[in-house]
Order: structure tokens, then C-alpha cells, then sequence
């Protein structure tokens, strides 16, 4: 049977979990399963071997230097096989109604992204978590108001699982993932989001997003606040070169943190990201202004 499938996951030192994820994904003849490992540490790569022979099927990868998640799904990239392309984080795992929305799918090249539903829980013990508010509230928006819903899930869900993207998209327009430590996934999303042309909704729940709280998602430096501000610069200036009627917030909170801890060094340092990306403190001033207004969708 051809790949339908290729199911790309990052890994560093989280042997334990993704045993998890690897058990929650459904053995089938269609489904490519990736994983590489990115330099996880000598007391975790034991592990890791053990896991390549509970999972002979799996392919098992290493990145020559720790390069961070977007390193890890690039080199992915060019090991998939399948027509559609899906992203799992190590510390999630997908539900049992994964493999019925796969099955919806499975001859399928109608579509360039299928979008499908999430829940969540925490980590170590499966108690309702609430990561996956977002998502969700863009479901929910789909029912009201379908054309904000579309762009919501094209343009502000920025992480690259509940996404069934065509493998073939992907590549004839170059898209990859940034190499930051943080918000590696940011333009990926919005790029697929952009070339997209032909969209599903799947309201099923075929993901699960854990909450951690020694996640990479929560280590937060001022580094990584200056690298946010450029990363949500660049998108917001591709919305607007191209016309595209969103505001996304995440551009605003390390400002907005710096000035509510009076950190002059980080408001200095913050300003120059704008002025360097080209990005002025009017159009910031003016963006924030109207989100404050509007929320997502610039008017």
C-alpha cells in the first residue's frame, strides 16, 4: 500500500513519553512514522534504543547538533514518504478517533490542509488541562462564523499538530521551519495557512496536547522575548504586504511584559527589534490599538 501518511516527531530527552506517543498511533499500512532524536543526552539515548526495537517500523533518526524542534522537523521533512504530512510533539499523543479521521482521508488528495480538533490534559496526570482553549474556540467560531474561523486556524494557530498538510504543497513552495529556540512552528503555520487553497474542517478530537511544566513552551528569557518580537514582526508585516486581515497579539506581550516590570534595558532592546525589521513603533502603537479594539481581525 502507498504512504498516505508520514507522521513527523521531534524528540529530545523525553524517551518515557514518547513511548506514549508511539503507542497512540495506529498501525497501519499507510502511515509513515519519523522520529528524530535531536542529540538527546548519553543517560536518555539507552532508552531510546530500546524503544527502536519496540518499534521496528519506526524510523529513527539522530541531528548531527541540537538544533532545536525546527531542526528536528526539517530533517523530517526530507525523510517523508507520504502524500500528507502530520507533526506530533513527543510529550502529546493522539486519541483513538485519530485513525477513523485517517481513514476519512486515506485515499484522498482533494485537500491541502485538514484541520481537526483537540483536547488536553496534564502530563503526568491526565487531569483536564486548558492548552487546547484555542483550538478549539476556532471550532466553535466555525459554527457561527465560518469565513473568521478559516482565518483564524490559517493565520493564528501557530503550532504545526491538528494540521493534515499535503506533502506535495509543502515542498513546491520551499516552506520549512525556522531554527529559533522558540516559535520554530510560527511561520510554517502561517505559510501553509497562506498557500492553502482547498481547506476541511474535521471537528473530530484526534489529538491530545499535554501541559508540562518544564516544557520549552514555558522556559521564557528575555533572549527568547527579543526572538519572539522579530519572529511576530516578519509575520506581521507579510500579513500586511499581503493583505491578509489579522492581528496577532503574541507581537505585543514581550512589550507588554517589559513594560509592567519597568525593564528599561528589555524595552530598549525591544524597540530596536521593531526599527531593525522595519516594523515601526506607529505601526505597533496603531496594531495594538485596533487589537484592543477588534481582537484578531483587523477591520
Amino acid at each position: 500500500m502507498d504512504i498516505q501518511y508520514s507522521i513527523i516527531i521531534p524528540h529530545y530527552n523525553l524517551t518515557n513519553l514518547l513511548e506514549r506517543l508511539l503507542n497512540s498511533i495506529p498501525e497501519r499500512e499507510d502511515i509513515q512514522v519519523i522520529v528524530i532524536d535531536d542529540c538527546s543526552t548519553s543517560n536518555y539515548l539507552l532508552e531510546l534504543s530500546k524503544l527502536q526495537s519496540l518499534f521496528p517500523k519506526v524510523e529513527f533518526y539522530s541531528s548531527s547538533e541540537n538544533g532545536g524542534g525546527g531542526k528536528a522537523r526539517n530533517i523530517g521533512l526530507t525523510h517523508a514518504k507520504g502524500k500528507y504530512i502530520i507533526f506530533a510533539d513527543a510529550d502529546d499523543f493522539f486519541t483513538p478517533e485519530f485513525s477513523k479521521i485517517l481513514t476519512t482521508y486515506q485515499s484522498s488528495e482533494a485537500y491541502d490542509i485538514i484541520y481537526f480538533n483537540n483536547v488536553s490534559v496534564e502530563s503526568d496526570t491526565l487531569q483536564p488541562s486548558n492548552r487546547n482553549n484555542q483550538l478549539s474556540s476556532f471550532f466553535r467560531l466555525a459554527k457561527k462564523e465560518s469565513g473568521k474561523a478559516e482565518l483564524a486556524l490559517r493565520f493564528i494557530f501557530g503550532e504545526p499538530w491538528c494540521k493534515i498538510v499535503s506533502r506535495q504543497m509543502i515542498e513546491t513552495h520551499g516552506i520549512k521551519f525556522d531554527e529559533t529556540p522558540i516559535h520554530n512552528d510560527t511561520k510554517y503555520s502561517y505559510l501553509v495557512g497562506f498557500f492553502g487553497n482547498r481547506i476541511k474542517l474535521d471537528e473530530r478530537i484526534g489529538y491530545c496536547i499535554t501541559n508540562r511544566s518544564n516544557s520549552v513552551s514555558k522556559q521564557i528569557s528575555n533572549e527568547k522575548l527579543l526572538i519572539r518580537t522579530k519572529i511576530f514582526c516578519e509575520k506581521m508585516l507579510f500579513f500586511k504586504s499581503n493583505s491578509i486581515p489579522i492581528i496577532d497579539p503574541l507581537l505585543f506581550t514581550p512589550m507588554i511584559k517589559a513594560i509592567k516590570e519597568c525593564d528599561i534595558l528589555l524595552i530598549k532592546k525591544i524597540l530596536n527589534v521593531l526599527n531593525e525589521s522595519g516594523y515601526s513603533i506607529y505601526s505597533f502603537l496603531k496594531d495594538y490599538l485596533r487589537f484592543r479594539k477588534t481582537g484578531y481581525f483587523r477591520s
